[in-house]
């Protein structure tokens, strides 16, 4: 469980109190400036975003019985 917070919540950005969501569209916005926009690896990385998401989130909701939990924003970075 503890995993998958930890990459549900992009390295437990999402339980900063102000702004989560904004925090995590700032991670993407360093992927792309770090990775030089180089196309193929943006697919890869958001492919492997999308299903890290759904495994954290998955796990999250299933530990927390919370529809949308409010700490997972992995799904902001991409």
């Amino acid at each position: 469980m503890k995993k998958w917070e930890f990459v549900g919540t992009l390295f437990y950005t999402g339980y900063f109190p102000v702004y989560p969501s904004i925090l995590g569209g700032l991670w993407g916005v360093l992927f792309i400036l770090f990775t030089g926009a180089r196309i193929y690896w943006e697919i890869a990385v958001i492919f492997l975003l999308f299903c890290l998401g759904i495994i954290s989130a998955r796990e999250r909701i299933y530990y927390t019985e919370h529809p949308d939990p409010p700490e997972i924003i992995i799904d902001e970075a991409l």
